[in-house]
């Protein structure tokens, strides 16, 4: 197994090398090997000493600096991606505190491959054709995802996060090894199919991407993340006030019903588990214990508030002062544990920017057939990011900058076209 997953990843690197001067077909390949990849990256498998999903990142990164090279000094800095870049200002600094230099360098590269994404894409999209091809690539490459999602619900067999073992379980996560990881890619691929279908004329292709959209949907039900779907309710309803003229929220609500009335069952027994008693003897409230052992993580987060504990060590911090390796479920206080609150700030000001910017595209009913969803998009990453860990996963944070690069830039090409 681990000898197979280290020749699979030499192999992928490879190949991704052989795009190396073509950004947005290496962008797709990406999309659809690095899911495939997660087991090996949970259970810790290495490389040279590095986790061997690393070279994936290191290839992306190296391309953007290429190609950006090549296009032009004008796509390093696109919009708040300055942000970012202080962001890693600050997760380099960390390095000061860290007690693990290997761990930071590898936390370190998992915002460099969103950032890398977030300017390899905006700079090589040239029309509105390209971002949706980066799109329908998104789409696509969710079905072997989907299809093995699936696969143990109809078995009851999954992958255990951290463990090469399987156990049963009435939640399903794919190749992601957490269900709440898997319920986040499949809102990123239900964002990228929606602006599909509201973009394509093909009837039989619409067909072919509505029937992907229900299977991401059923599939969101059947991982059983919360989270996910109070945070989604939430970004397309406060998305859906604003364009209520243009997608009639009569559907909204109907589609909602159905949902609700299909599967009933499931969303009832997930959220009456919050009152069951789990093998201590206690309410089975996953919410209300984070928020405890968040209170618990403030006298550590003050200890380092400018520079954090180092980048990627919040399990080594909480193991030592706590006892326990668990990560905060929040990236806001996992940032300000593991590089200080100002650059925890600085995601948070980042994720704001585009839920800005988003709302004054809305406020302009202009090009709503994507600006609704990632508005939906915005709102949904603010609230999941305080009751889950996105910025270091190198499927989903990548995923997140692409869309929010591709709608950055099939945006800007629409007012060009506009303006002539």
């Amino acid at each position: 197994m681990v000898i197979f997953a280290k020749l699979l990843a030499i192999l992928s690197s490879i190949i991704l090398l052989l795009f190396l001067f073509s950004p947005r077909k290496l962008a797709s390949i990406y999309y659809f090997i690095r899911p495939l990849s997660q087991p090996a990256a949970n259970v810790g498998i290495s490389l040279v000493g590095l986790p061997i999903t690393s070279f994936y990142s290191l290839v992306v990164i190296l391309s953007t600096v290429v190609n950006i090279a090549r296009r032009g000094a004008h796509y390093i800095f696109v919009k708040h991606s300055i942000i970012l870049y202080i962001l890693i200002l600050f997760s380099s600094l960390s390095f000061i505190n860290s007690a693990n230099y290997s761990i930071s360098f590898s936390s370190i590269i998992k915002i460099l491959t969103g950032l890398s994404f977030f300017l390899l894409i905006y700079s090589s999209i040239e029309t509105s054709d390209d971002g949706l091809s980066l799109l329908k690539m998104i789409s696509y490459s969710s079905l072997l995802p989907l299809f093995f999602g699936f696969y143990q619900y109809i078995t009851g067999i999954v992958f255990i996060s951290g463990s090469i073992g399987l156990k049963e379980t009435d939640r399903i996560n794919s190749f992601m090894g957490q269900a709440n990881a898997y319920g986040i890619y499949l809102t990123l691929a239900l964002i990228a199919t929606l602006i599909v279908i509201f973009h394509e004329a093909n009837k039989r292709k619409k067909i072919i991407f509505i029937s992907i959209l229900i299977m991401i949907v059923i599939a969101e039900i059947l991982a059983k993340n919360r989270g996910t779907w109070i945070a989604l309710l939430a970004g397309f309803t406060l998305s859906g006030i604003f364009y209520r003229k243009i997608i009639k929220l009569r559907w909204y609500i109907v589609i909602l019903l159905a949902i609700a009335i299909l599967f009933s069952n499931n969303i009832y027994n997930r959220f009456q588990e919050l009152n069951e008693l789990n093998a201590a003897g206690r309410v089975h409230n996953t919410f209300a214990g984070r928020v405890n052992y968040w209170k618990e993580l403030t006298p550590l987060i003050m200890k380092h508030p400018l520079i954090g504990h180092g980048i990627g060590t919040s399990s080594l911090v909480t193991s030592r002062y706590l006892k326990t390796e668990l990560a905060p479920h929040n990236d806001y206080l996992r940032l300000a544990l593991e590089i200080g609150i100002p650059g925890s700030f600085l995601y948070f000001l980042f994720l704001f920017f585009e839920l800005f910017r988003n709302i004054r595209l809305a406020l302009k009913k202009s090009y709503w057939q994507v600006n609704y969803p990632i508005l939906a998009l915005a709102i949904y990453f603010l609230i999941i990011s305080m009751t889950q860990n996105i910025i270091n996963n190198l499927i989903n944070f990548p995923l997140f900058t692409s869309l929010v690069a591709v709608s950055m830039r099939m945006n800007s090409i629409s007012r060009s076209e506009l303006s002539y």
